[in-house]
């Protein structure tokens, strides 16, 4: 399942990632978009797996991440 959103703040509290697979960004993928800030805070990001880049998340030098007492558990990825 995808969420896209464009020219906005993203912000998700006690939300629940989990096991999610992808190329890149096992949970979360943020490219080239105009994302102004993404705050998550109380979420919960559990087995998550990427082939490449970013177990839990990839994004790319425009977007500004806020991780605010967030658990990671068992997310992998080949690099990255």
């Amino acid at each position: 399942k995808k969420m896209k959103v464009i020219d906005s703040d993203i912000e998700m509290i006690r939300n629940r990632f989990q096991e999610n697979e992808a190329i890149n960004g096992g949970a979360i993928s943020f490219s080239y978009d105009k994302t102004n800030k993404v705050k998550f805070e109380e979420c919960s990001f559990i087995n998550h797996k990427a082939t490449f880049y970013g177990g839990v998340y990839l994004s790319d030098e425009q977007s500004k991440f806020e991780f605010i007492n967030c658990k990671f558990v068992n997310n992998s990825a080949f690099s990255g």
